[in-house]
């Protein structure tokens, strides 16, 4: 008999409190990744803890800069402080595309930037993009340590 094996989607995390472009990143996004949707820094550092523990780890992040109360770059900051999260791609997600913005969170270390208004191709690319670079990074470092080479 043939069986048919489902197969592990890679787990993202949208951190965004608009809930017009929760939406449209869901809807981009849903058919490709298993999303887990927060709308706040707390609930974001929250999810990523629980996750870790129960071994379902986030594979990538899409950050709001502007959160209620809260400045997406200090979130980023939190995150990578943390040793167990500093490998993964954050991609931040804004409305602000001044240069001197996108160049900041570029610098801090994000994977990318989605600007506002989303646009869901771009989102898509920018995002499978992402998790590529991850994947291929993850692999040379195995690779790097593993074997000697």
């Amino acid at each position: 008999s043939f069986l048919l094996k489902r197969s592990v989607r890679t787990r993202l995390l949208i951190v965004e409190d608009n809930e017009y472009d929760r939406i449209l990143l869901v809807e981009t996004l849903k058919n490709k990744y298993e999303l887990m949707i927060v709308s706040s820094a707390k609930e974001a550092l929250s999810i990523l803890a629980i996750s870790q523990e129960e071994g379902n780890e986030i594979a990538g992040i899409i950050l709001d800069v502007f959160l209620p109360g809260e400045n997406g770059f200090d979130v980023f900051d939190s995150i990578r402080a943390d040793e167990s999260y500093r490998d993964i791609p954050i991609l931040f997600s804004t409305s602000k595309t001044a240069w001197r913005d996108v160049l900041h969170g570029l610098n801090l270390g994000a994977a990318d930037y989605l600007k506002k208004p989303i646009q869901p191709f771009k989102v898509l690319a920018k995002v499978n993009a992402a998790m590529f670079r991850a994947r291929i990074e993850q692999v040379w470092r195995i690779e790097k340590g593993g074997s000697g080479s």
